[in-house]
């Protein structure tokens, strides 16, 4: 992984900008569609499993995977805001069945 794969990543999961409590509040890069000029290297890191990609509301998306997230030195708070890790100390809110 090169200091651009690593500058993408931290940016697809809000970890380019401090604080670190804060980081892991996004897990999503909107490319918009395939002429981005970050697109290529998005590409490059979706085919090593560090990022998926999607499309919604017509927008081409990345975001994080686990390893990708792993990769830039999130710990364990940041994957939980994430929504990588679940919270062990979250209630579960769903209705019973």
């Amino acid at each position: 992984m090169n200091q651009k794969h690593e500058e993408i990543l931290r940016h697809t999961l809000g970890a380019d900008r401090k604080p670190k409590s804060r980081w892991g509040h996004r897990n999503h890069f909107c490319c918009g569609d395939k002429g981005h000029s970050d697109y290529p290297i998005l590409v490059d890191l979706e085919k090593v499993g560090l990022v998926k990609s999607l499309v919604k509301f017509d927008q081409l998306y990345f975001c994080a995977t686990l390893s990708g997230a792993r990769a830039i030195g999130l710990g364990r708070p940041a994957l939980i805001r994430a929504g990588l890790l679940k919270n062990p100390h979250a209630s579960d809110l769903s209705a019973p069945e």
